[in-house]
């Protein structure tokens, strides 16, 4: 089994009247492509935060391995004003001590090259942009630093199909780690080759295509059902063993 890149335990997240995540564990390994997946609200974006290290958790830690490198794709990022494209997506990746010029200036042509191809001016001003375009600039700047683990949440937002296919087969050809979330059934059965499942805060993993998904999780559903009917059960009879015990003793008592 392949050393992790990036792990998290035991995490948790509260919201102050009630835990959001409980109990996390997830290690992450190079060639992993997990598709993530959950109802809306389940918490899958403010795991990923965490699985970033964007933010901190209530309970439990974080790992990640010293040569690791991570990258991560939020749904609201953060942009500094009057920077061109260019520089805000190079911004803190070209300045290492060992980057020669040529590496310098080959970073910068594959930066202006993924700029254009989500179809962007690289010159363009990060002034004044629409909530798509920003999407699309922090995109460029996940995929420029070529990172070991690739965390997306909702890429395909704000691209058209021709531009999702691109990136698609950009990411098929990556060899580091991969993290999706994306409401885009057809581009997470093409990429995933194993699927994190978050439910009621838990989290599950199964290894396997998307289309593996649904028998897995109904499944799952259907034997928790079948548990919670059974304790169910046990708990009306106590609680009608109960009763009877306490009626018994009131008419002994009266007697």
């Amino acid at each position: 089994m392949a050393t992790p890149l990036l792990s998290v335990s035991d995490l948790a997240l509260n919201l102050g009247d009630r835990w959001l995540l409980r109990h996390v564990d997830l290690a992450v390994s190079p060639g992993d492509r997990l598709v993530f997946v959950g109802r809306n609200g389940a918490g899958k974006s403010s795991l990923m935060k965490l699985i970033a290290g964007y933010a901190e958790p209530d309970e439990g830690s974080r790992w990640c391995a010293p040569y690791c490198s991570v990258a991560y794709l939020p749904q609201s990022p953060f942009f500094k004003a009057s920077m061109s494209l260019s520089s805000h997506v190079l911004n803190g990746l070209d300045d290492g001590p060992q980057m020669s010029i040529e590496d310098r200036r080959k970073l910068a042509y594959k930066a202006d090259a993924i700029i254009g191809r989500l179809g962007l001016d690289p010159a363009q001003m990060t002034d004044n942009l629409s909530g798509g375009e920003r999407r699309r600039v922090s995109l460029a700047r996940a995929l420029v630093s070529d990172p070991d683990v690739l965390l997306l949440d909702e890429p395909t937002n704000h691209l058209d199909l021709p531009t999702i296919e691109w990136l698609e087969n950009m990411l098929k050809a990556r060899k580091g780690a991969l993290i999706l979330i994306s409401h885009d059934r057809a581009f997470l059965r093409a990429l995933g080759n194993g699927i994190l499942w978050l439910n009621q805060g838990a989290l599950r993993r199964r290894q396997g295509a998307f289309d593996e998904f649904e028998d897995w999780s109904e499944a799952i559903l259907a034997e928790e059902a079948v548990r919670l009917h059974k304790l169910d059960k046990k708990i009306a009879e106590e609680t009608r063993w109960s009763h009877q015990g306490i009626s018994a003793r009131r008419k002994r008592n009266q007697g």
